[in-house]
């Protein structure tokens, strides 16, 4: 019987080994836009970090390919070609007020157990133009700085910095 071999790695958040225990598909639009032919990787959540770790990582090309007019007409167009549920409405639903204040609500919701009250410096990790970082403390009212961590070249909102 054959036996698929799940790897050692190394962890590239905290350092520690990581077991790969699980292959994931990487996603057709995705091997498109940024020209590999790579179908599979493997997947680990780090034991020490709890980090989720692939073992295919992106080069610089590809994750400025992959970023770069992020979410523009073609980008769209791409998803759609493989992703029929990636339409036009959906997409323009992500930037309507209600779809962004309900994802705050719950982003606010799920982090707020996180979130010492003396905070003063929220970092969103690709977060494009921060619209989505909610008001987390009563101290948010222009108290936090805001900044997102971000390749695309999409413009922050006010408030927010890149």
């Amino acid at each position: 019987m054959n036996k698929l071999f799940f790897g050692t790695g190394k962890c590239p958040i905290c350092e520690a080994i990581i077991r790969y225990k699980a292959f994931v598909i990487v996603s057709p639009w995705v091997r498109e836009k940024i020209k590999t032919k790579k179908k599979l990787s493997q997947m680990a959540i780090c034991e020490s970090c709890t980090g989720a770790v692939f073992s295919f990582r992106y080069n610089q090309t590809q994750i400025k390919e992959l970023y770069q007019n992020y979410r523009d007409e073609n980008y769209n167009q791409l998803r759609y070609k493989w992703e029929k549920w990636y339409g036009n409405k959906y997409q323009k639903g992500h930037h309507t007020k209600e779809y962004i204040e309900g994802r705050k609500k719950e982003l606010a919701f799920f982090l707020a157990p996180y979130v010492p009250d003396n905070i003063v410096t929220i970092v969103d990790i690709g977060g494009g133009s921060g619209q989505l970082i909610p008001e987390l403390t009563t101290r948010d009212l222009g108290g936090i700085e805001k900044y997102v961590l971000d390749i695309s070249n999409i413009d922050t909102i006010s408030g927010v910095k890149k």
